[in-house]
C-alpha cells in the first residue's frame, strides 16, 4: 500500500484536477500498485474474501472457490477486473473461480485512483455536513468516479483503516526509537 499511498499523495498535491493528475500517473503504475488498487476495489465491493496479499499476487475466495490472481498485461479469458485506460487487468488462475465470479468488472484506473484519493482526503469533511447534503455530495462524487456510492463509502473506510494502521506503526516505531536512545 505504500507505493499506492505515494501515488495518492502525488494526486493530492498536483495542481491538476484529481482525475487529470491520476491520468498523468497511469503510464508509471507498477503491477504491484495495480494489484493493490484491485485489492481495494474487491474489498470495497464486499463480495469476496481476500485470503492473502502479496506484492505479486492476491489469494482470493469467492463462493467457496479459492484462486490466485495476478496482474496481466495481456487479454485473458479469466479476467476479473479490467481497466479501460491502462493495458492491465486482474486475472484469476482458476477457471472455475472465473465462472463463479461472472463477467469481468470494468473500471477506469484514473477514476479509481481519484476515488481513493477523494476517500482518503475529503470524506472526513463530508461527515460534518447534514445527512442530506452529505448523501448528495457522495452521490455526485461516486457518479463522477463511475462507482456506486456504497463502494465510495467502503473505499473511505478502507483508506481510513490503512491510515490509522500506518499512524499506529509510525507511533510504535517512534516509541521504540525513543526507548533505544535512552
Amino acid at each position: 500500500m505504500d507505493e499506492l499511498t505515494r501515488i495518492l499523495d502525488r494526486i493530492w498535491q498536483s495542481e491538476l484536477a484529481s482525475e487529470e493528475a491520476a491520468t498523468a500517473i497511469l503510464p508509471a503504475l507498477s503491477d504491484s500498485a495495480i494489484l493493490t488498487m484491485s485489492s481495494c476495489l474487491l474489498e470495497a465491493a464486499g463480495s469476496i474474501r481476500i485470503i492473502e496479499r502479496d506484492p505479486n499476487f492476491l489469494l482470493l475466495e469467492y463462493q467457496g472457490i479459492a484462486t490466485r490472481c495476478t496482474v496481466s498485461r495481456e487479454p485473458s479469458d479469466n479476467t476479473l477486473i479490467t481497466f479501460s485506460d491502462i493495458p492491465a487487468s486482474l486475472v484469476a488462475t482458476e477457471e472455475r473461480f472465473k465462472r463463479a465470479w461472472g463477467p469481468s468488472r470494468p473500471y477506469r484506473a484514473a477514476a479509481v485512483l481519484s476515488a481513493m484519493q477523494y476517500a482518503r482526503d475529503h470524506v472526513d469533511s463530508l461527515l460534518l455536513l447534514p445527512p442530506e447534503m452529505r448523501n448528495r455530495r457522495t452521490s455526485q462524487a461516486s457518479t463522477a468516479f463511475g462507482i456506486p456510492p456504497e463502494m465510495l463509502r467502503a473505499l473511505s473506510v478502507l483508506m481510513r483503516r490503512h491510515q490509522y494502521q500506518s499512524e499506529r506503526q509510525l507511533t510504535a516505531l517512534t516509541a521504540h526509537s525513543d526507548h533505544d536512545s535512552e
